[in-house]
């Protein structure tokens, strides 16, 4: 209940770990597109698998460092810088 995300907002978590947060997300209706990303490629299996078993079709898991933002701006759509102002 922390993250304010309405359902028109592209949301990225960073150090998703599991990917709880996401699938909380969208249990509440939140979230046009949600990224989340963890540098641990284990990390990013479990998220995966959860969105997999949540059929969660919003949501994208990626394996990255989050410091790499030519990846991000390679990857996410629209505007990352944006996505990073609040962070």
């Amino acid at each position: 209940d922390f993250a304010k995300a309405l359902k028109k907002d592209i949301v990225c978590e960073i150090g998703t770990g599991c990917g709880i947060i996401p699938v909380l997300m969208c249990k509440n209706g939140r979230g046009k597109k949600i990224y989340a990303v963890d540098i641990e490629p284990c990390a990013a299996d479990l998220a995966q698998m959860a969105v997999e078993k949540n059929n969660l079709e919003n949501v994208e898991i990626i394996c990255a460092d989050a410091n790499d933002i030519k990846y991000f701006d390679e990857k996410i759509e629209g505007d990352v810088y944006k996505l990073f102002d609040h962070v």
